[in-house]
């Protein structure tokens, strides 16, 4: 597998549409995802100083506490775990993640993207902000939020999308003793959420 990278669109369809078999639509509701992660924004402080309204502070760059980074770590291991993991046990997919994230936290600004983790007290998140082509934008938040277990059929139990303007939100309940019986950790991330808006800079704010 690849280093994460933030998905495109193409990928974060594919992503969703595999998820989509097991929908429960009781988990799609959009106020699970901070409204700032669903404003376009053309430029990243926009949407931080929203967050930052939202009780989110962003972490200093290229800092990654460990405790953030396990909760994150789910957001990349239920995407791997979508496709085809050869067998691989998920203790090890999860040891390859997370070096997944400490790379994301050691990443870079260009002008046309952008990477920020922020942690509240109940959760973390990733924010993603892109310029792929002049006057086009993409915003993502992929957020990993504590909570009660949600025992399922499978470690990631339940799955759910939701249309919004300029894009979707995906939403992932997780079965955090499994998930802890499996691979010998602490599980406190309970449920996945994840944003992704596309829209042009006349959406923009």
């Amino acid at each position: 597998m690849m280093l994460c990278h933030p998905f495109s669109t193409t990928v974060h369809a594919a992503l969703a549409a595999a998820l989509m078999s097991s929908v429960w639509p009781s988990l799609a509701h959009s106020q699970e995802a901070p409204t700032a992660c669903l404003t376009p924004a053309a430029d990243t402080d926009t949407t931080l100083a929203a967050l930052a309204t939202q009780g989110w502070t962003a972490l200093p760059d290229s800092t990654l506490p460990q405790d953030v980074a396990d909760r994150l770590v789910w957001l990349y291991v239920a995407h791997y775990t979508t496709g085809d993991t050869g067998g691989e046990a998920l203790a090890s997919i999860v040891d390859l993640q997370s070096r997944t994230i400490k790379g994301l936290a050691r990443k870079r600004d260009i002008p046309t993207s952008k990477t920020r983790f922020l942690t509240r007290h109940e959760g973390a998140m990733i924010l993603f902000w892109r310029a792929p082509v002049p006057g086009r934008f993409e915003l993502q938040c992929r957020i990993a939020l504590d909570g009660p277990d949600t025992p399922g059929s499978d470690p990631f139990a339940r799955h759910a999308m939701e249309q919004v303007d300029h894009g979707q939100i995906l939403t992932v309940a997780l079965d955090r003793a499994a998930l802890a019986r499996a691979t010998g950790r602490d599980v406190k991330t309970a449920q996945l959420v994840d944003t992704y808006l596309i829209y042009g800079a006349e959406d923009a704010r």
